[in-house]
């Protein structure tokens, strides 16, 4: 990535490099397809003490989503790589709403700053610090997996999912729900 593949090279077979901007918003773009989301536990991500990590189960990432307004029967919850408590992925039908409910807990997380640049920022230890444990919600970060993202991926995930661009789901979402009847 980074590359300008619109711009054909000239005869020194040189490619025309992109702008750190635009190398950005092309990762921010590429969305794994069927959507999944990431659901990172800061509790035990962040270099805290054993005592204050909180290993969060999956019925309780499970509960989350309920209260959000995300039906059970819609998703599927998994850990991430095996063996590790911190990361869930929370997967969705290939369908226009599945992207449509995972957008909407990447929106919910997003709008109480715990999205994926919050997450970066806490884990770098530039951000604020993990919160205490007694409330669930304020423990986790969740945000639309994207490219970058297939490394919490499991390898069966990893084996069905493919790489989309958001911009063109959205638009064809749009153009689904705005047919005439």
């Amino acid at each position: 990535m980074g590359w300008n593949w619109l711009v054909a090279p000239d005869t020194s077979k040189a490619h025309h490099s992109i702008s750190s901007e635009e190398v950005n918003a092309m990762r921010g773009d590429l969305m794994l397809w069927p959507p999944v989301v990431v659901i990172h536990n800061s509790s035990i991500v962040s270099k805290a003490k054993d005592t204050e990590a909180k290993v969060v189960s999956m019925e309780e990432i499970e509960g989350v989503l309920a209260n959000i307004g995300v039906p059970r029967e819609k998703v599927k919850v998994s850990h991430g790589r095996p063996a590790n408590q911190s990361v869930f992925l929370v997967k969705f039908q290939p369908t226009i709403s599945g992207f449509q409910e995972a957008m909407r807990i990447n929106d919910y997380f997003s709008s109480r700053n715990h999205g994926k640049e919050e997450f970066q920022q806490m884990r770098d230890g530039k951000g604020k610090k993990a919160a205490p444990v007694d409330n669930l919600e304020e423990l986790l970060y969740a945000h639309i997996a994207v490219v970058e993202d297939l490394v919490y991926l499991d390898e069966e995930a990893k084996r069905r999912c493919k790489i989309r661009s958001k911009k063109e789901v959205e638009a064809s979402a749009d153009a689904t729900l705005n047919l005439e009847p």
